[in-house]
């Protein structure tokens, strides 16, 4: 930009910045890892770095959550990686920049040790097969985990073996297991609880012949609150959407009728057998 009076003139450089809408970590706060400033725009969009302008960001810790933050020597830019010196401090960033409430994350991190962000890691990533079981299975057991640790496996029923995976159905009703797994690295542990739950073959022919159930299960997906909103050029037929919503694995011998039919608008009515007709009227 270029001011000018008489025969003086002067030029500046102006830098308008987005709107910062918000400021967080990404990324595991823990020795040895690198964190990341995680800064979004208006609209939610991630900050770039690459064409957006350059943003002064300092890395500060403290001993406390609360502060004083001081300056990390050395620490400016995006990320930071974390030393082995800074453990159990919290960490915390600034955009020195940027005069706005946003200017830095709501809170400030602990910096834990380096097992702690494995053991996160792997419990993270860590899945079981939880689907409801209603034939002889053999689930997959992890052993060992992405980052390093160790993985055990426990349940508190014996229709599961820990060892196998194996899953026995039960005689009659129906079973609700708890399958645990124990995560350990280098002294520490944690643990996860998966929920199965387990058909005996009595209870599945019960539910077979159970009508009402039945027709409970194909509704389910619906919720408790249901509403057909027929798309003009794309529904033809309130059976068929009503169809496409239900569950997939619904008893074929469900039929669909209608019961009552109002008119709300001139014109647009729904048919016998679910067919739509559009109200329209001419623009001009």
């Amino acid at each position: 930009m270029t001011a000018t009076a008489g025969e003086y003139s002067d030029t500046f450089e102006v830098v308008v910045y987005p709107y910062i809408s918000g400021a967080e970590f990404a990324g595991y706060t823990a020795v040895g890892e690198t964190v990341f400033a995680k800064i979004t725009v208006l609209g939610g969009k991630p900050y770039d770095f690459d064409a957006m302008p350059e943003l002064n960001i300092t890395w500060l810790c403290s001993d406390s959550i609360t502060g004083p933050f001081e300056p990390i020597s050395g620490a400016f830019g995006q990320s930071f990686t974390i030393p082995e010196s800074l453990e159990g401090k919290y960490l915390y960033y600034r955009i020195n920049n940027i005069t706005s409430e946003r200017n830095a994350p709501s809170r400030a991190e602990l910096i834990t040790p380096a097992a702690d962000v494995v053991l996160k890691a792997d419990y993270d990533a860590l899945t079981l097969d939880t689907e409801d079981i209603k034939a002889p299975k053999t689930l997959e057991l992890t052993k060992k985990g992405g980052r390093g640790s160790d993985i055990s496996w426990s349940a508190d029923s014996t229709l599961f073996n820990a060892e196998t995976g194996e899953i026995t159905l039960p005689e009659s009703g129906i079973s609700d297991i708890t399958v645990t797994a124990e995560i350990s690295y280098a002294g520490r542990t944690k643990e996860k609880n998966f929920k199965i739950r387990v058909y005996s073959l009595k209870q599945l022919e019960e539910d077979k012949n159970n009508k009402l159930l039945q027709i409970d299960k194909a509704l389910a997906p619906l919720g408790d609150f249901y509403t057909l909103c027929p798309e003009y050029g794309k529904d033809t037929n309130v059976f068929d959407m009503f169809c496409a919503s239900l569950a997939e694995d619904r008893n074929a011998d469900i039929k669909i009728n209608i019961q009552n039919i109002e008119k709300i608008q001139g014109g647009a009515e729904i048919a016998e057998n679910g067919d739509i007709t559009y109200f329209y009227a001419d623009p001009n």
